[in-house]
């Protein structure tokens, strides 16, 4: 089914409208343009993105990742990953009894 410009698609369990497009893919939803994505339990919206997946949750461009025990911020970056912590530029890291400091001269 499509409706010309603002169309429709139903393919599989899957519901697209272009321009402002929103797909349903396996228990997914997908919306371009400030749009929303649920992908496999995953939910994501573009330029301030918030994302869900696989347990995590991201926000793009000042993002806020959780996945597999971890929370990423990218660029001013906190990580952590099997109890791992990073901080971009003043990067911070913690791994099996690990602490690093990347703009530090020591290492603890």
């Amino acid at each position: 089914m499509a409706v010309g410009h603002f169309r429709i698609a139903v393919d599989h369990y899957r519901i697209s409208v272009d321009h402002y497009r929103i797909a349903v893919d396996h228990c997914g939803i997908a919306r371009d343009h400030c749009g929303i994505e649920v992908d496999h339990y995953r939910i994501a919206v573009d330029h301030y993105r918030l994302a869900v997946g696989f347990y995590g949750i991201a926000v793009g461009h000042y993002r806020i990742a959780v996945g597999q025990y971890g929370i990423a911020v990218d660029h001013y970056r906190i990580a952590v990953c099997h109890y791992k912590i990073a901080v971009g530029r003043f990067r911070i890291a913690v791994g099996h009894n690990r602490i690093d400091a990347s703009y530090f001269t020591s290492n603890f």
